[in-house]
């Protein structure tokens, strides 16, 4: 799933990426490797991980990241409205559920957003989105990435194979 998003964003000439939900920063961490791209990365809740210091002092080896405590709600229309110039590709982990697809569609309106990235968020073309909707579940338009590219997943850290869902919902893409 994260050399998808990062294959979005480099498909689509990003040249800033905001995240939002940090968590701890693992597909920051594949992001800010792969892609020579400006990343903002934004997390509500670092301490329910009590993890916020532990995952900027880790992400703040990248030149290209910087990681913010706050609400994504708050910040990516912020950060849209001050980057008008630049092409802007959204990630979103976080909120879940209908708060990020409001957020995302929200967002997707701005014509400097390229495209929005929801991770685990079963969205699927029963929502009233716009754009062209694409998911990685099993099920999805996607779904062969995670049949024929899921024993990658065996090669990651024991903490990050703890949230990681085989069958979940994947990645849903919303482009313009």
């Amino acid at each position: 799933e994260a050399f998808l998003l990062c294959s979005v964003f480099d498909l689509l000439n990003v040249d800033l990426i905001l995240e939002s939900g940090t968590g701890n920063g693992y597909s920051t961490e594949i992001m800010a490797n792969y892609l020579d791209k400006q990343i903002i990365t934004i997390d509500l809740e670092f301490n329910q991980w009590d993890a916020f210091e532990r995952t900027s002092k880790r992400l703040s080896e990248y030149k290209n990241v910087k990681c913010i405590k706050g609400n994504g709600e708050i910040f990516l229309p912020k950060f849209i409205n001050d980057n008008k110039s630049k092409n802007i590709g959204i990630f979103i982990d976080g909120p879940k559920g209908p708060s990020a697809r409001d957020l995302g569609n929200n967002l997707f309106h701005n014509s400097n957003v390229s495209c929005i990235c929801y991770h685990d968020q079963f969205i699927d073309n029963n929502y009233d989105m716009d754009g062209t909707l694409f998911n990685s579940s099993c099920d999805g338009d996607l779904g062969f990435i995670n049949k024929t590219y899921g024993y990658l997943n065996d090669q990651l850290p024991e903490e990050q194979k703890k949230s990681f869902y085989p069958n979940g919902p994947g990645l849903s893409l919303q482009l313009k």
